[in-house]
């Protein structure tokens, strides 16, 4: 329940551009070794601590979208599907912007965080053809589970070109971070502690069953 003051929400997990072979400390300024920050990335996040998980790529921009472009799905004249995979009556930007808030159900259709509880989620990223500095055609999806329970779909996104970075770096998808992080979090807040527990990491080419 803590608002954490100053920060764009804490970012969940970031798929993004692995090491590669040579990759020292002294060799982090050469292109061997990348950061958090990349080009390709996908990235997991409760923006502006809305409650649940969204999804934005990269951390540069390319051809067709700037950087950190969230995955907003347009509905209607004047708004957007935050979890474009959700059933009506949707998750959408207007619902987090009522007093009281209506995102959740019954009025709303978001896939919330849940405090204290082992929750599962699932990514699934398939890279399109590379165009430029692009993956064309490519398609991304998310599930969501809570705890003993079957996983629901909440991103199905694409055809979409993901930011592919300079053809000369060859970037390829090969770390993953977990974290609670919050970019320009107000470190002088007082506030209770909070943890992220980690239980299993799978990486596969095919969907995951849910945890019984």
């Amino acid at each position: 329940s803590t608002f954490y003051q100053g920060g764009g929400g804490w970012k969940q997990a970031i798929i993004t551009t692995g090491d590669k072979p040579g990759c020292t400390a002294s060799s982090s300024a050469t292109g061997f070794c990348y950061g958090s920050c990349t080009a390709i990335e996908v990235v997991a996040q409760n923006t502006y601590q809305r409650g649940f998980a969204q999804l934005y790529n990269s951390c540069t921009g390319s051809a067709s979208h700037g950087a950190y472009a969230s995955f907003d799905q347009v509905y209607g004249a004047a708004d957007f599907k935050l979890q474009n995979a959700r059933a009506a009556p949707y998750c959408l930007y207007s619902q987090s912007h009522t007093s009281p808030i209506t995102s959740f159900p019954p009025q709303g259709n978001c896939f919330g965080y849940f405090p204290n509880e082992w929750m599962t989620f699932q990514i699934h990223v398939r890279t399109g053809l590379r165009v430029g500095d692009e993956f064309s055609n490519s398609h991304v999806d998310m599930w969501i589970a809570r705890e003993g329970k079957p996983s629901e779909q909440v991103f199905s996104w694409g055809p979409y070109n993901l930011s592919a970075g300079p053809v000369a770096e060859n970037q390829r998808y090969g770390k993953i971070w977990l974290l609670p992080y919050d970019t320009n979090k107000d470190p002088n807040q007082v506030h209770p502690v909070g943890y992220t527990w980690y239980d299993e990491l799978i990486v596969s080419r095919q969907k995951i069953a849910d945890p019984k």
